[in-house]
């Protein structure tokens, strides 16, 4: 049975701020290290069995916040009623926005021997830094750009067992970046029957969560460094209509 030990220190701020504004945010800083997600590296070698986790992330924000518009009966602006406030009246914009570093790196590639079972041996390396590639513009083109630099690992000696540990400790997968708003007004039809209508917008400003083509942090394949192809949803929009009764 595996084993993890897991350090976490989370900040959690919540605010009702009057006026129609409520917000909570957090903030956590962890680390994770443990043999529990172990599926790959030397069984025979316990050392290189822990490792940070799979699955980690040092740093995750999180905000979310919900606002009544100030505009219509009750509201400082519009109060009056008139075309404005009914039109602009009653509205409420919400939001959840999260960031996140990325999770650890893995590579492979090396040969696979029978003895290790369902565990796979690990690659050779001399170093732990500089496996990202350097960039040739200001910011990384997928179409340019390699993630990873091949030059830092030695040639593969098939006929030996590795000596990385499953994961990286000092590089990442692409960090997350995510957020999501809506806007919505809920309409009164009878006393008991209401109205609500919705949009929602999933990765608004369309942030691209960059990932490895198949074979991309895999020595020796044709595609090993890059990073082409889409890790997260595109943005989304979509319209909600809901009745309640």
């Amino acid at each position: 049975m595996g084993h993890s030990t897991y350090h976490a220190l989370i900040i959690k701020y919540n605010k009702r701020a009057g006026h129609g504004l409520t917000m909570q945010a957090s903030y956590k800083l962890s680390k994770q290290l443990g043999d529990a997600d172990a599926g790959q590296g030397d069984m025979y070698n316990l050392r290189l069995l822990k490792s940070i986790m799979g699955g980690y992330q040092t740093h995750v924000v999180q905000a979310t916040y919900s606002y009544d518009l100030p505009f219509g009966k009750g509201r400082s602006l519009l109060a009056n009623g008139g075309v404005g406030g009914a039109i602009l009246g009653g509205w409420r914009i919400a939001g959840i926005h999260s960031y996140s570093s990325g999770t650890p790196m893995s590579i492979g590639g090396s040969a696979s021997f029978s003895v290790l079972g369902e565990f796979s041996n690990p690659v050779q390396i001399t170093t732990y830094d500089g496996w990202r590639a350097p960039i040739k513009g200001d910011k990384f083109d997928p179409n340019v750009d390699l993630y990873l630099n091949a030059s830092v690992f030695p040639t593969q000696n098939f006929s030996t067992f590795g000596n990385a540990t499953r994961f990286n400790p000092k590089m990442r997968n692409w960090p997350g970046f995510n957020e999501n708003i809506n806007l919505a007004r809920t309409f009164n039809i009878t006393e008991r029957a209401h109205l609500e209508f919705r949009g929602e917008a999933f990765n608004v400003f369309n942030r691209v969560v960059f990932g490895a083509l198949g074979g991309g942090n895999t020595l020796a394949n044709a595609n090993f460094g890059k990073w082409q192809s889409q890790a997260n949803s595109p943005r989304r929009l979509q319209l909600v209509a809901k009745i309640t009764w």
